[in-house]
């Protein structure tokens, strides 16, 4: 039988033997307010046993045994709230493991830069943990099967650990070694060319159901804010207009659900295009005797899909953030435009794979045209 998986958590601890009332007896209620209503019953639909911090070490102190969590188990689950110094820390220590990490947090009490990474964001009531227990279980079920995204981070720090510079020029017998680990004895470079070129007409078709998906909310928005605007020369009520947004709430679930998903889909195509990428790349590097011409199409192509790249991600963040100002209107419209944030920053994230092409593109031509 296969080995139950192992999931650590790490976050705010407290005291359960401070005076009621302090703010660190307090940490410690909030704390396990958040374990018990939200990170175990959502552990328990996958058959995760959720260990504590606490459990093994006490407040302040950072043993070998979580060092060792951290390091190998196959979930860590974060609860960010209070931007807690030793958290921000085992935190980071994770983010240098591709392995699944989950970070949770109260809404408001987040650290600015790591409320940019996806972060499921819950309110302290019962429907806001109920909200947050489901959001968790969806993220834990994907992560069972490998589907989850890793932060610019761990895949930057997982290149640097797989990429051997050496500070020689390297022999042809170690380049053709190097290229037998990369895997090209099994994928070689035409058929890395096909595959791409199998993938792009996917993205282009999800690029077009996002940008649908994206006009279609523009419209609901457009009509809903002249129904308020209607709504406010009539001088109606405030209970009459906060129901008007409610309902543009309801209508805009769908769109955001969509285009989550269609932006999951992007980025899984992305990666996958990255791996062929990055893999042509080095057999370019390694392989002296591709003529020039051969292969100086294909790099230039891909700068030109870079800036492409940055030209979309500059329209779908400015999108993104026309929406997050939404959430202070009203409760019924934080769970929408939570989900599309989510799916905006899916596909900053994809869209960034396209910059470490241009970088090691250019890094290419400058030393196969150097002396041009």
């Amino acid at each position: 039988m296969d080995e139950p998986r192992t999931c650590f958590v790490i976050g705010p601890i407290g005291s359960k033997f401070a005076p009621i009332g302090s703010s660190a007896r307090a940490t410690y209620e909030d704390a396990l307010e958040v374990f018990e209503k939200v990170i175990q019953p959502a552990c328990a639909t996958e058959g995760l046993e959720p260990i504590r911090a606490d459990q093994i070490a006490s407040a302040g102190e950072i043993s070998a045994q979580i060092f060792r969590h951290l390091r190998d188990d196959d979930v860590v689950i974060a609860d960010l709230s209070g931007a807690n110094a030793n958290v921000m820390y085992e935190l980071g220590l994770r983010h240098t493991r591709s392995l699944l990490t989950v970070q949770i947090g109260e809404y408001g009490q987040l650290p600015f830069d790591i409320a940019a990474i996806r972060t499921i964001q819950f309110s302290r009531s019962e429907r806001g943990l109920i909200d947050a227990r489901n959001d968790l279980i969806a993220a834990l079920t994907a992560g069972a099967v490998d589907d989850f995204e890793e932060v610019t981070a761990t895949r930057l720090w997982s290149e640097l650990i797989d990429v051997r510079v050496a500070p020689r020029e390297t022999t042809a017998d170690e380049a053709s070694s190097d290229l037998e680990e990369e895997g090209f004895e099994d994928v070689g470079f035409l058929e890395r060319i096909v595959d791409i070129e199998g993938r792009f007409p996917v993205l282009n078709d999800l690029t077009e159901e996002i940008s649908a998906t994206i006009v279609g909310m523009g419209a609901l928005a457009e009509s809903a804010t002249a129904d308020l605007t209607n709504a406010n020369s009539l001088n109606m009520p405030t209970s009459a207009r906060l129901g008007m947004v409610a309902q543009f709430g309801r209508k805009l679930e769908p769109g955001a659900k969509a285009l989550l998903e269609q932006t999951a889909r992007f980025s899984v195509e992305m990666t996958a295009i990255d791996a062929n990428v990055n893999g042509i790349l080095t057999f370019i590097q390694h392989t002296e005797s591709l003529e020039a011409d051969s292969y100086r199409p294909f790099l230039e192509s891909l700068q030109g899909t870079a800036k492409a790249a940055r030209e979309a991600t500059e329209g779908i963040t400015q999108f993104g953030g026309s929406v997050d100002v939404l959430k202070g209107m009203s409760m019924t419209l934080r769970r929408p435009v939570d989900t599309i944030s989510s799916a905006v920053r899916t596909m900053v994230q994809a869209m960034a794979l396209a910059d470490t092409w241009e970088t090691r593109t250019a890094q290419i031509l400058k030393s196969k045209y150097s002396g041009a």
